[in-house]
């Protein structure tokens, strides 16, 4: 890394003078940092796209709104998003929500989520979930009573919609 210095005038009066440093060290700290992080960008932000299908596939999913937006530092993304369903259409398996910013890194359950969940077929007390390892997608898991479940078809109604927020490591 080459430091070069600049001449600095005093053109405005203010009676600074002296030299300026470029700014290469800045990318060279930026360099090391990503590198050091694993590569992949040491930050980025952006856009995603949430949704809902069924674990096995689905079709027929039809949105009144979508929209997310994320994080990412290293392998580390943190991600908010929300969406209501205008048609349910069918699922197969269990239902999930998808569309991740990234793909999930391979350890088992990794993430963390929080999710509301509004205008559902069947009373909720309580719904969570976890990135599922190696996959695109959040499980989702709801309870009911006393049992916990898979978040199924028939729990959801045609305007069904999400909150969420999501961290967990990408590949």
């Amino acid at each position: 890394m080459a430091i070069t210095r600049t001449a600095m005038v005093d053109d405005d009066g203010s009676g600074t003078t002296g030299t300026i440093i470029n700014n290469a060290w800045k990318t060279e700290l930026y360099n090391q940092i990503d590198a050091a992080l694993g590569g992949g960008g040491a930050y980025s932000e952006g856009t995603w796209t949430p949704g809902v299908t069924g674990a096995s596939g689905g079709s027929g999913q039809a949105y009144a709104n979508q929209s997310g937006s994320y994080v990412k530092t290293g392998k580390l993304v943190q991600a908010v998003g929300t969406f209501r369903l205008s048609a349910k259409g069918t699922f197969t398996g269990a239902v999930v929500l998808n569309g991740l910013p990234f793909p999930a890194g391979s350890s088992p359950m990794g993430g963390a989520i929080a999710v509301s969940y509004y205008e559902l077929a069947v009373p909720i007390y309580f719904m969570t979930g976890f990135v599922q390892a190696s996959a695109g997608f959040l499980k989702v898991v709801k309870a009911a009573g006393a049992a916990y479940a898979d978040l199924a078809a028939a729990d959801l109604n045609e305007n069904s919609a999400f909150t969420l927020a999501i961290t967990y490591i990408t590949a």
